[in-house]
């Protein structure tokens, strides 16, 4: 893995995941069948543009490791560990998150998303808090103001991990706090 990823990053253009999921796929061999087969199911035959780059910087963040796309973090034995041995449960929240957005919002496809970055947070949420799901406000609000603003606009990594770190804080989908953050950003 380390000879493809070296060899790679200097020659054939490969994009972060690629390289990302070369190393999950040295210890996991069902991983691209089950992202693939996960892609396709979240993805409603081409309504939604999920890709890999979003599932692996979720698990990243899910897993409280940060949103920033960096290969060395799935250097680390523990973290690729951490993702197989939680992929059931990211994926389930992901999937759960992707249905209440189509359920409960106004978004019915990928072309009224203008940012799947902004799903981060509600999955954090939900992995970490299922049962609490049903006291969050509506996700259509936090969804609006954060799309229309443009929060999740050029690096959203940061905003990703300082919401993440209040919903962990709080143990609770704040809004308000959120929108503190997300307006401490600079994104009104």
């Amino acid at each position: 893995v380390e000879i493809f990823i070296r060899a790679n990053s200097g020659g054939t253009t490969l994009n972060k995941s690629d390289l990302m999921f070369t190393l999950l796929t040295s210890e996991w061999e069902e991983a691209d069948v089950e992202m693939e087969d996960f892609l396709t199911e979240i993805n409603d035959n081409g309504r939604f543009n999920f890709n890999r780059d979003f599932v692996l910087k979720t698990a990243m963040s899910v897993l409280d490791q940060g949103a920033k796309y960096d290969v060395d973090k799935l250097r680390k034995p523990e973290v690729r560990k951490a993702i197989i041995d939680n992929w059931a449960g990211i994926s389930e929240s992901i999937k759960f998150v992707k249905d209440q957005v189509v359920e409960k919002t106004f978004i019915r496809s990928g072309k009224a998303l203008l940012s799947y970055n902004a799903l981060i947070p509600l999955v954090y949420f939900h992995y970490h808090y299922k049962s609490s799901w049903v006291k969050i406000t509506p996700i259509k609000i936090y969804l609006l103001r954060s799309l229309l603003a443009g929060a999740f606009s050029g690096q959203p990594d940061s905003l990703i991990d300082k919401i993440n770190a209040s919903i962990k804080q709080h143990k609770s989908f704040d809004r308000k706090a959120i929108f503190k953050i997300v307006e401490s950003a600079g994104k009104s």
